[in-house]
This record gives C-alpha cells, structure tokens and sequence, in this order.
C-alpha cells in the first residue's frame, strides 16, 4: 500500500506535465500579449490625432460659421460615434 507502481508514476509524471504545459502556455501569451500593447497603442494614438484633427476642423467651420449648428452636431456625433 505504501508503495508507487510504475503505472502510478506515469499517471504522475504525466499529470505533472501536463500542469507544467499549461504554465508554460499561459507565460508565453503572458509575454506575446505584453510586447503587443506597443504596436496597438500606435495605432489607437493614431486614430485620436485623427479624431481629435477632424474635431478640430469642424469647431474651426462652426467658429468661422461656414456651418450651422445643426450640421456641427451631427458630424461631432458622427466623428465620435467612430471611436
């Protein structure tokens, strides 16, 4: 009873790797997720200096009145609608 067969140290062994397995996996999504942050927050800046230039565009219509009201603030619901 107090000893292990070699059926018993398979199942063992196995189960241990197969843990090991799956910390190896969620480390390595752990990194691959980390280094990826950069690259979409280029991207998501990029999108904001377009948002925030399209605003700044239709606040300098509306400021020169080349636009009604009305028409500013659809396409300002519009142009922040798309983020």
């Amino acid at each position: 009873m107090g000893s292990f067969s070699i059926w018993h140290w398979l199942i063992v062994l196995v189960f241990f790797g197969i843990i090991a397995a799956v910390i190896s996996a969620i480390v390595w999504l752990a990194k691959r997720a980390s280094r990826k942050p950069g690259a979409s927050a280029a991207g998501t800046t990029a999108a904001l200096k377009t948002t925030e230039s399209r605003l700044a565009e239709l606040n300098r219509l509306k400021s020169q009145q080349l636009i009604t009201d009305a028409e500013y603030t659809q396409r300002r619901t519009r142009i922040l609608s798309d983020l």
